[in-house]
C-alpha cells in the first residue's frame, strides 16, 4: 500500500489521507450506471499525518470539520473542549449553515446543567480560537443513535436546523 497527504484549505494539522494499492477496490457498481472506475488514489475522507518513519495518526473526519468564517474548525475538537471543562463525554458537535459566517456549531449534551458562557470561558483561557464556541448548546434527555450504537449525527444536524 501506498498513502500520502493531500492539503486541504484550512486545515492546518495533517490532510486528506489518499491510499493506492493492490487491494484498493476498483470501482463502484452504480445502479443505472453500472460500472464507475474510481481514480488512482482512493480518498479515504480522513484527516491524518504520516511521521517519519511512515506511522499513519488519523486525526479526524473531512466531513467533521466546520467552515466558519474561512476555517475549518474541528467538531471532534470542540466535543474534546466541551469534555475537558466539564469533565464529561457528552458532547455531539454538528455543523449547520450559517447566513453571516458560512457555518455554525450547534453542540448538544444529555448533561442537563451546560453553561456556554463557561465553555467560553475556558477556551478563552486556554488561549484557542473563540470559533470552537458553539453557536449554541441543546440539552437531549437521550441522545439518537445508530444501530452500531455511535451518536447519530446525520440526526443530530437534523434536529439542529430544526431548532434554528
Amino acid at each position: 500500500m501506498e498513502a500520502k497527504i493531500a492539503k486541504v484549505e484550512g486545515v492546518k494539522e495533517g490532510g486528506n489521507l489518499l491510499l493506492k494499492g493492490p487491494n484498493v477496490m476498483k470501482g463502484y457498481l452504480i445502479h443505472g450506471k453500472g460500472f464507475v472506475p474510481c481514480g488512482e488514489w482512493y480518498n479515504t475522507g480522513d484527516i491524518a499525518e504520516i511521521d517519519n518513519e511512515g506511522f499513519i495518526r488519523i486525526i479526524s473526519r473531512l466531513k467533521r470539520f466546520a467552515k466558519i468564517a474561512g476555517e475549518m474548525i474541528s467538531l471532534n475538537k470542540a466535543e474534546e473542549l466541551a469534555l475537558e471543562c466539564f469533565g464529561e463525554s457528552d458532547f455531539y458537535a454538528v455543523s449547520i449553515p450559517d447566513t453571516r459566517k458560512g457555518e455554525q456549531i450547534v453542540m448538544f449534551t444529555t448533561k442537563a446543567d451546560i453553561s456556554k458562557r463557561e465553555l467560553t470561558k475556558f477556551i478563552k483561557h486556554k488561549k484557542l480560537s473563540l470559533l470552537y464556541v458553539p453557536a449554541r448548546i441543546e440539552y437531549l434527555t437521550e441522545l439518537p443513535l445508530l444501530g452500531s450504537g455511535k451518536p447519530n449525527y446525520w440526526e443530530l444536524e437534523k434536529l439542529a436546523k430544526e431548532e434554528k
